[in-house]
């Protein structure tokens, strides 16, 4: 089957005739035109549905998220839906304290969540802002399908992921992780708590090549250095999380925002 567009050539002129008349006397049409709205605008930031303090409060249970490991180390904030903005309207703001020390992490409740790589194409982008980690007041952050649920003091020893550690870089990194050998990319994009990043990667069906891609505000990801195609682990169970390291108390708070309205773990890049 296929499609023929109609001809645009021809000899004549097409005649498309005139409405005689005032247009208010058209009666049903006026009426029509009446009830029509000028002008039609809506800000989240504004005007958040009626529901969704109630959403937003339940965020991560109604997406499936669950909390692991150490959850004293860090406060939900619940309280504030307004800041939320068209940009980023499903933001989820995690507040590290200063005191409590240890590591926790949000992983997917689907069983489905829980994969070996390799064998299929894994893609996944994070819409994040965070403060930017130093010496008095460090943690480090891991995004991905890793091994590092819960309260396990070590960074992720298995898996792929995306981050940011300190002792390696001030910049967001990506990983790849085999039996606790890493092999990282850097991104050149610093952590910084006042500028949102979409970050993410695609590890290849066969599990031999992973792209790191990432832009700073701005939902249009470009691919960021040469692919990892080593440190690869295609036996080992990982989940996808994201998971928070606080070895020590820090001098200041941090924050986490997460839009995870925008986020995408399976899904194709440039399409927000």
């Amino acid at each position: 089957m296929g499609f023929r567009p109609p001809s645009s050539g021809g000899s004549g002129s097409a005649s498309w005739g005139s409405i005689a008349g005032t247009l208010s006397a058209q009666t049903d049409l006026q009426t029509a035109l009446d009830a029509k709205q000028d002008s039609w605008s809506w800000s989240f930031a504004k005007n958040p549905p009626p529901d969704f303090d109630h959403f937003h409060s339940n965020m991560p249970n109604k997406l499936a998220w669950q909390a692991q490991g150490t959850t004293a180390i860090w406060s939900v904030d619940n309280a504030n839906p307004v800041a939320n903005s068209k940009l980023h309207p499903g933001q989820f703001k995690l507040t590290l304290n200063t005191a409590t020390t240890g590591h926790a992490s949000y992983s997917l409740k689907s069983a489905n969540a829980m994969m070996t790589l390799g064998g299929m194409r894994v893609r996944q982008i994070w819409v994040i802002k965070a403060d930017a980690p130093d010496v008095s007041s460090s943690y480090d952050l891991y995004l991905g399908n890793h091994d590092g649920v819960g309260a396990t003091s070590t960074v992720p020893q298995n898996g792929v992921y995306v981050g940011h550690e300190l002792a390696i870089s001030p910049n967001w990194l990506l990983f790849s992780a085999n039996g606790g050998s890493r092999s990282t990319v850097d991104s050149g994009i610093p952590v910084d708590g006042t500028k949102w990043v979409t970050i993410g990667f695609e590890l290849n069906e066969v599990g031999t090549s992973l792209q790191l891609y990432a832009a700073s505000e701005s939902p249009n990801v470009v691919a960021v250095g040469s692919p990892i195609t080593t440190n690869i682990n295609t036996t080992t169970v990982v989940t996808t999380c994201w998971k928070v390291r606080k070895p020590a108390t820090m001098a200041v708070t941090k924050t986490l925002s997460f839009d995870l309205f925008v986020q995408k773990l399976d899904g194709t890049f440039n399409t927000f």
